[in-house]
């Protein structure tokens, strides 16, 4: 819509410029006391250091359920690993989440704190993700006599699930006025707070992994992005060396750490919302889990598209389909799409997780969802 990117956002600053600019970001965060934060454990590893839990004191815990005294996320940045590339690049997801300030829908920084060696960023955190309250939802599979008794395939209902999604339009519309592309939206990307409100995560400082389980987001990437992807994989094969797709950036280019580079575009997350969708309404499936990752580019480029599932009226799957038109300006805006399925979950019929003759959930392979 043509928003002036928010501070933080530049692509290029000098080393000089770089101390400069991290203290006119901290002016606009909130700024903790070392013993305020006590670090109670790993979570995983983020593009510029070691991702942990930790438990935030006094006056600065969380008044919420979903925070367990105070539980919150920690990316803690070593200022010795990080070269200029690497600190300009930190800056700039800082720079996001700064813009991005307290929204109902997305997760927030809620501060730092500061060492003579180190910056711990402290972001809210929440255990439960959406993707984990689609999958556990699936009546026949968990809870076989309630599907028995009250003949539906989910423990959730239909109102639920749409309202979820409404919910994280909202959160994307945010970051999109906010100038803010998210880059891998996905179920395992929003997380619930109390069961219902969701919140968008995993872009930008909040993107990480594990050593068990790298996520690999081509199953729900746009297919300008999966062309992006497929011509650089091939690029780097040619070199010699691996390519990883964590975020749709490789380990050595930095330009598109955290979900903020080249690959990411604003109407390429409406793709990814389309796909949500999906997913939401299949209480958790794997998108498109007859192919490997590495096949998808040539098969969307080529029309292939998720397939409607017997039980979600056509109304509603065409809002997923507007979603994954080809031109990327095609694609609805968030408060349409969020119009549009408040509207049909008004109407009540667009979306019945009524058992039938026959059923069978789609198929939710998770090794499909994360790289070898």
């Amino acid at each position: 819509n043509g928003e002036l990117p928010p501070e933080g956002m530049s692509h290029y600053m000098t080393d000089e410029e770089l101390p400069d600019h991290y203290s006119r970001l901290k002016q606009r965060v909130a700024v903790m006391a070392p013993s305020d934060l006590t670090i109670v454990g790993d979570i995983g590893q983020g593009s510029f250091g070691a991702v942990k839990k930790g438990i935030v004191r006094s006056s600065q815990q969380v008044h919420s359920s979903n925070h367990s005294e105070g539980a919150v996320l920690v990316q803690h940045i070593l200022d010795s690993s990080l070269d200029s590339g690497d600190k300009a690049s930190m800056l700039r997801c800082l720079g996001q989440h700064v813009a991005v300030g307290k929204h109902s829908h997305v997760v927030a920084l809620m501060g730092l704190v500061e060492e003579m060696t180190a910056v711990s960023l402290v972001f809210e955190y929440y255990t439960q993700t959406l993707k984990q309250h689609l999958t556990e939802a699936r009546a026949v599979t968990h809870y076989p006599v309630y599907a028995e008794k009250h003949r539906r395939f989910s423990t959730i209902d239909e109102q639920q699930v749409l309202s979820i999604l409404c919910g994280v339009a909202r959160g994307l519309q945010w970051l999109r006025c906010c100038g803010v592309s998210h880059g891998s939206v996905c179920a395992r990307n929003v997380v619930l707070v109390d069961g219902c409100v969701p919140k968008l995560t995993g872009f930008g400082l909040l993107s990480y992994s594990n050593d068990l389980y790298v996520p690999d987001y081509r199953r729900w990437v746009a297919r300008e992005l999966l062309a992006h992807w497929h011509t650089k994989t091939d690029a780097a094969n040619d070199r010699g060396h691996g390519y990883s797709h964590q975020n749709g950036g490789s380990s050595g280019d930095k330009s598109s750490r955290g979900g903020s580079g080249v690959v990411s575009s604003l109407q390429g997350d409406v793709w990814s919302f389309g796909v949500l969708m999906w997913e939401a309404v299949t209480l958790g499936a794997t998108p498109y889990p007859e192919l490997r990752g590495d096949d998808l580019a040539p098969k969307v480029q080529t029309g292939l598209r998720l397939p409607q599932p017997q039980y979600v009226a056509n109304d509603l799957y065409q809002v997923m389909l507007d979603c994954w038109q080809l031109d990327p300006g095609e694609r609805p805006e968030y408060p349409q799409l969020e119009a549009t399925i408040n509207q049909l979950a008004g109407e009540g019929s667009h979306l019945l997780f009524s058992t039938y003759p026959g059923f069978q959930y789609h198929l939710y392979a998770p090794h499909q969802e994360f790289r070898d």
